[in-house]
């Protein structure tokens, strides 16, 4: 039987600045990217969502707390809403240069 295969969700997104798009704060990989559109219409407008969503992507690194930063250096306030730009991921305390992307 020959394997299945489906279009990517994310290929179906507008590119554009209107987007959430997510990096390690210490190597500045990209984790991910997410239309601000499909964020707000979740029904969970925060940046806790937000959050929830990379850490499914990372794999975790025990004891140590995820948080998102501005590129300015300001950890945000998860229960804030959404608004698009450019931010960091970090587990505190976490000195490794990137997260480990799940498979």
């Amino acid at each position: 039987m020959p394997n299945k295969t489906y279009p990517l969700t994310v290929n179906s997104w507008r590119a554009g600045r209107d987007a959430v798009v997510v990096f390690c704060r210490i190597s500045h990989q990209l984790i991910g990217s997410f239309p601000l559109e499909f964020v707000r219409q979740s029904g969970v407008d925060s940046w806790q969502y937000v959050l929830d969503a990379i850490d499914i992507m990372v794999e975790p690194s025990p004891g140590h707390t995820s948080t998102l930063w501005t590129v300015a250096g300001v950890m945000l306030d998860l229960t804030q809403t959404v608004d698009c730009g450019e931010f960091f991921f970090e587990q505190l305390g976490d000195s490794s240069s990137s997260p480990r992307l799940g498979a």
